[in-house]
């Protein structure tokens, strides 16, 4: 009831169910559209709570949350400002990008679009459409000549949105972790791990990164 209070006067809420067996799913008024809006919004794992505006525009994800209702509150009110503030920054962002009509303003839009996906984590709802302007500096950039091409694929590792030529042009061009780029392929390759060989380049990945020194203390600590 607390929770449902608080709530009350900045959300409707939306409840979707996904249950397992007959009886239960027998109960679901609309199952089709509970999956569409699964798939739409990339849930993989129950409970998922998302924070988005009346047009769907998602904002937010988190799940459960030790504390209780007003604890809970807290946190959607600090998702809320935070997000409400990074879906207009890259909505404005990603214009400007799409407005672009030659490198050069496509370049200026790169700035702040790299800026921003650079303090995102993974999974974060704003990490995909600017991960496509990284994608693009990655490109434009072939030679590294602006340096734009190691900071796009090193953004795109730290989001867990990179393909295998970013984390090899990261691990040649970051060797001995100097930038702290090759702690961030330590992670891709944890991230990769489906049986006992990529378990065993991972492990060595991080003790290579641990022999040269992590920039990211939290980070040595977790991958460890």
């Amino acid at each position: 009831a607390e929770w449902q209070e608080g709530v009350a006067a900045n959300y409707v809420l939306v409840a979707l169910d996904f249950p397992r067996s007959a009886e239960a799913k027998a109960k679901v008024p609309n199952p089709e559209r509970n999956q569409e809006l699964q798939q739409t919004y990339g849930v993989t794992g129950f409970p998922t709570i998302m924070l988005m505006t009346s047009e769907g525009e998602l904002y937010g994800r988190t799940g459960y949350q030790a504390g209780g209702p007003a604890a809970y509150l807290e946190h959607m009110a600090e998702l809320r400002a935070e997000g409400r503030k990074a879906l207009e920054m890259s909505k404005r962002i990603q214009g400007a990008f799409e407005a672009a009509g030659d490198d050069a303003a496509k370049w200026k839009a790169w700035g702040p679009a790299i800026e921003l996906l650079e303090g995102l984590s993974a999974g974060s709802p704003f990490a995909e459409g600017m991960a496509e302007i990284a994608r693009w500096g990655y490109g434009a950039d072939a030679k590294n000549e602006r340096g734009a091409r190691l900071r796009s694929a090193a953004a795109l590792l730290a989001v867990g949105l990179q393909e295998d030529e970013h984390v090899e042009f990261v691990e040649a061009n970051d060797p001995r972790n100097e930038a702290g780029y090759l702690e961030m392929v330590a992670v891709a390759r944890m991230g990769e791990v489906r049986d006992d060989a990529s378990a065993r380049a991972a492990v060595a990945m991080v003790q290579r990164v641990n022999e040269l020194g992590f920039k990211d203390k939290e980070l040595a600590f977790d991958l460890n």
